[in-house]
C-alpha cells in the first residue's frame, strides 16, 4: 500500500515544527524522518535529502575529479543510485555518512554506475 506524498509531507512538517528548526537534534530527527519516508517511496522526502546534501556530495566529487563540469553529473548519478537503493540503508549511521561514503566509493571506482550503492 503506497502512502500519499502529501500525507507524508504533512507528517514531516509536524515533526519539523515540533523539534524546532536549527537545533542539531531537530535536524537529525528531520533527516531520519526523510529517510524513513524515502524508504516508503516518497520522492519529495528524498528530494529534501538531496537538497540538504547536494553541496557536500558535489564538493567530494570536485575534490576527487578536479574538474568543474564532471562533479555535477557525478553527484546526480550518486543521488540517483542512492534513491534506487534507499531501502538498503539500515540507519546504523546518519544518512550523510552513508551518502558521502557511497560517493567516495563510486568516484574511486571511476564511475558512479560502477558500484552498487
Amino acid at each position: 500500500m503506497q502512502r500519499q506524498t502529501g500525507q507524508v509531507s504533512q507528517e514531516l512538517g509536524k515533526l519539523w515544527s515540533q523539534e524546532g528548526s536549527g537545533s542539531a537534534l531537530g535536524e537529525q530527527v528531520q533527516e531520519t524522518a526523510w529517510v524513513a519516508a524515502s524508504q516508503r517511496g516518497d520522492s519529495l522526502a528524498f528530494n529534501r535529502l538531496v537538497l540538504k546534501w547536494e553541496r557536500t556530495v558535489f564538493n567530494i566529487a570536485l575534490r576527487m575529479l578536479q574538474d568543474r563540469e564532471e562533479p555535477a553529473e557525478a553527484a546526480q548519478e550518486i543521488f540517483l543510485l542512492a534513491f534506487k537503493n534507499i531501502r538498503r540503508f539500515r540507519q546504523d549511521s546518519r544518512f550523510s555518512t552513508w551518502i558521502c561514503n557511497k560517493a567516495g566509493v563510486c568516484l574511486k571506482a571511476g564511475s558512479a554506475f560502477a558500484v552498487r550503492v
